[in-house]
């Protein structure tokens, strides 16, 4: 899908006087089909992209919990201690890496 295009019609369509919010809307969505990612757990909508880019949906709709898994992996929750022992560093880094684990899984819309 060209951006560009999407946004002068969404541009010529905000114009229009006689389109109202709910017309603009379905015009675009029959212009420019689009995925509607919706979290499992709760009934929101996390991501809207259109076009043929479910996977950048699925992408946008993980990102809270990929930059919660990011920030927690540096931060000193897991921050090896000085002195770690070679097996504390080693569950260390399991942990890590199940965290690791589980983002790039929500990022891929699979469970765990």
């Amino acid at each position: 899908m060209n951006a560009d295009l999407f946004a002068r019609l969404d541009q010529v369509l905000m114009d229009a006087e006689t389109i109202t919010q709910e017309e603009r809307e379905d015009i675009l969505e029959a212009v420019f089909p689009a995925h509607v990612i919706e979290d499992e757990k709760e009934t929101r909508v996390m991501a809207t992209v259109h076009g043929d880019n479910e996977a950048n949906a699925r992408l946008i709709a993980a990102a809270p919990e990929l930059l919660e898994a990011l920030k927690r992996i540096v931060g000193p929750e897991y921050a090896p201690e000085e002195d770690s022992t070679e097996e504390d560093l080693r569950h260390l880094m399991d942990r890590v890496l199940g965290l690791a684990n589980i983002a790039i899984a929500k990022a891929e819309w699979r469970t765990k």
